[in-house]
């Protein structure tokens, strides 16, 4: 299986409504990443304060016409339905953006901040079990992944994740952030969890794509393929150890870039 990839399409901001029809019924089989928030328009960050027009932009919102797409093929085999987070975003980050005209501090994370905080177990169950609800009732899906904002999570998401019946979780390869198609992250095993190593380029079972890199997506839809021939392979607790610190640091090599642009 080594030259076999699940395309993973991460669906943000879908403005194209021909580009969604017809990757649904391509007949081909993708990960489709729902963010629970692009749902609902009302909901608040943990601070009270607005997220819709102030966080996450009103093109990012899934349209009418997205929901009944995904409505339609809730029950459609060749998809994989995948949960984002729930807000899919820090309210003390933005802020923290703000006051810094707009640099560093990417606020689009949900279960740890790169300045050390992070949700205890209980918090991440409660967010995630309130993400997977949403999903359900506005579109009568059951996601089957977990997919932590941004790739920062901890052990605690992990348990949070598996305590709310996901027995797949999507992270990244790390190592592609600094040397890209060098260093293979197969599937493994950790927390009983299915752990799919996600990349845009390289050696892991999952490729990522965001909704409107289209001729990306219809390059590599073709080729995707199902989870049945995946099967875990023994990744020495070490790598997995030093992949998950690599994610961290590119994403605070990233924030202190971004200050100084």
């Amino acid at each position: 299986m080594a030259n076999d990839y699940l395309l993973a399409i991460h669906f943000h901001a879908m403005g194209d409504e021909g580009l969604a029809k017809r990757l649904f019924n391509s007949r081909k089989v993708f990960l489709a990443s729902i963010v629970p928030n692009l749902l609902d328009r009302t909901m608040k960050t943990e601070e009270g304060e607005d997220i819709y027009e102030r966080i996450h932009p009103v093109e990012t919102y899934y349209p009418e016409w997205a929901k009944e797409i995904f409505r339609e093929n809730k029950n459609n085999f060749k998809i994989i339905w995948g949960q984002e987070g729930y807000r899919h975003c820090c309210g003390k980050c933005f802020d923290k953006q703000q006051t810094n005209d707009g640099k560093g501090y990417d606020p689009y994370h949900e279960h740890v901040c790169l300045d050390g905080n992070s949700q205890s177990l209980d918090e991440q169950i409660e967010i995630i079990r309130k993400g997977k609800k949403l999903i359900n009732e506005e579109l009568g899906i059951n996601p089957s992944v977990y997919i932590p904002p941004n790739h920062l999570y901890n052990k605690n998401t992990l348990r949070a994740a598996k305590e709310n019946g996901f027995d797949l979780f999507l992270t990244r390869n790390g190592f592609d952030y600094f040397i890209p198609n060098l260093i293979e992250l197969p599937p493994y095993l950790e927390e009983d969890l299915f752990i799919l190593p996600e990349t845009k380029k390289g050696k892991s079972p999952v490729r990522m794509t965001y909704y409107g890199e289209n001729q990306k997506i219809l390059d590599l839809l073709p080729s995707s393929t199902s989870l049945i021939g995946f099967r875990k392979e023994d990744v020495s607790p070490f790598k997995i150890w030093v992949n998950e610190k690599l994610i961290f640091k590119y994403k605070k090599l990233r924030d202190v870039v971004n200050l100084f642009r």
